[in-house]
């Protein structure tokens, strides 16, 4: 079966869309493609709230800032 992107107006098959229990049929009515775009285009938009979050945890956070730190020793590229 195939189904119609809202966003891009392709046909594609539904292994190209993710589930959404919420909705009619159960699958989402924008493919992988299209959603993946839009949430990289909002995370850019959006970078120095998300990262305003992300030093307000760190700072207030210890156990956090600690999983982090390990985190970031496990995959340090030097």
């Amino acid at each position: 079966m195939k189904k119609v992107c809202k966003k891009c107006g392709v046909e594609k098959p539904l292994l190209d869309y993710e589930k959404y229990t919420a909705g009619k049929g159960g699958i989402r009515n924008i493919c992988r493609e299209c959603e993946t775009t839009r949430r990289r285009n909002w995370k850019r938009k959006n970078a120095d709230r998300i990262n305003e979050g992300r030093r307000e945890r760190t700072a207030n956070d210890p156990e956090y800032r600690e999983a982090y730190r390990k985190y970031k020793r496990k995959y340090r590229t030097i």
